[in-house]
């Protein structure tokens, strides 16, 4: 049989206001990342509003995946859900936030692909010239 001894400072009972303090400092660690990770979160969440606006000034939805935040859409929901049941307002909040910008902009862009069948991204019409995507002439073609 190995025994294991014990750190100094974990066996060490006679420092409890020691083990007091880096337990405030864990929690105070955690309360400031719970908040910057929530807030962040928000951010996050709030991130398709700019391809909402995109959507509108172009009047065009196709070059968005709406199979991409169709398929987002219940992770944030079960986010939400597993946050309400353990009451972590760090996850429900920016999470029913996704819930409710992701959702809007489904239906921005199935409105809009309705409204405006086959019409092309604003850019990319048969009369345009393509766009080399490295900005280089000429670099993106095939050898």
């Amino acid at each position: 049989m190995v025994a294991f001894a014990l750190p100094a400072h974990v066996a060490d009972v006679t420092r409890p206001a020691e083990r007091l303090n880096f337990s405030s400092r864990c929690q105070v660690l955690v309360t400031v990342l719970g908040v910057s990770a929530a807030a962040w979160g928000v951010l996050m969440a709030a991130a398709p509003l700019l391809q909402i606006r995109r959507m509108m000034a172009r009047r065009s939805a196709q070059d968005v995946s709406v199979g991409y935040f169709v398929v987002l859409l219940p992770g944030f929901a079960l986010w939400v859900l597993y946050g309400t049941v353990r009451a972590d307002w760090a996850l429900v909040v920016p999470n029913s936030i996704a819930v409710l910008v992701t959702s809007t902009t489904v239906v921005a862009a199935r409105r809009l692909r309705h409204r405006y069948p086959g019409r092309p991204a604003a850019g990319l019409t048969s009369g345009a010239p393509r766009r080399s995507l490295s900005g280089i002439p000429g670099r993106d073609r095939p050898a």
